[in-house]
């Protein structure tokens, strides 16, 4: 199979656009979408222009075959991650005002205080209400774990950010548990991949590469305009190559 992996849209219509005109050409079997479909703030600065989350929501729909949620995406339609008590969220997050989700948060989850306001319509919140957290995609020659983040905060809500490859062995138990060869996550708006195995740490590569033998960790780019670079992943699961191709 050879799989497409997109990951961070934003609301970003024109990009969006371009990628999935790019993935046409590399004649994917199916697409992936790993999170934050809408959502995006000031930033973006530069970029803020050919926004709309709604029409992102029915493209997405439309031609991904495999989609999680993101952070963004819970924040848009005011819905708590699973694992919301072990990051102190109570019931009532959304309710809270600022000030009160500050001091609760102890400035450790994601409060989107520069959140420009683009309305989800009541379609794309009933579609956006029903995507997982996570998915496993079996396919005949591996199985792929697809997450919006890596474990312990597979949506990417806390403010945590992994520093060294310690900080990847909670998702790396993940994969076992679920057997999975590879994991694929975005989120972090990388300058291209990176590839975290117990004994492998690559950082920020756009190029041809191959998965190991052993269980990994694959994070991509984000498909939005951001003052970085982005991009998407093309894996082909029978030769075991993927490549992470730059969006100019």
């Amino acid at each position: 199979m050879k799989l497409s992996v997109i990951s961070d849209i934003h609301s970003d219509l024109v990009s969006l656009q371009e990628t999935l005109r790019e993935i046409d050409k590399q004649k994917c079997d199916k697409i992936l979408c790993l999170g934050d479909i809408v959502g995006y703030g000031l930033h973006f600065e530069g970029s803020l222009d050919g926004r709309n989350a709604d029409a992102c929501v029915r493209m997405v729909k439309n031609h991904c075959d495999y989609i999680v949620c993101g952070n963004h995406d819970l924040h848009a339609i005011m819905k708590l991650p699973s694992y919301h008590d072990e990051l102190g969220m109570p019931e009532n997050w959304y309710e809270l005002d600022l000030e009160e989700k500050q001091r609760v948060s102890k400035s450790q989850l994601w409060l989107y205080e520069d959140e420009i306001e683009d309305p989800v319509s009541e379609s794309s919140c009933d579609f956006l209400n029903k995507l997982p957290e996570y998915i496993v995609i079996e396919t005949r020659d591996f199985n792929i774990l697809a997450t919006h983040f890596i474990e312990p905060d597979i949506t990417g809500t806390s403010k945590a950010s992994p520093s060294g490859r310690k900080d990847f062995s909670g998702h790396l138990k993940l994969l076992r548990k679920k057997k999975c060869l590879a994991g694929f996550a975005g989120h972090a708006h990388l300058e291209g991949f990176a590839r975290i195995s117990r004994k492998d740490y690559l950082m920020n590569y756009y190029r041809k590469s191959h998965l190991l033998k052993t269980r990994q960790i694959i994070v991509g780019p984000p498909v939005t305009r951001n003052p970085g670079s982005r991009g998407f992943i093309i894996l082909d699961t029978l030769s075991r190559e993927f490549e992470a191709i730059s969006l100019k």
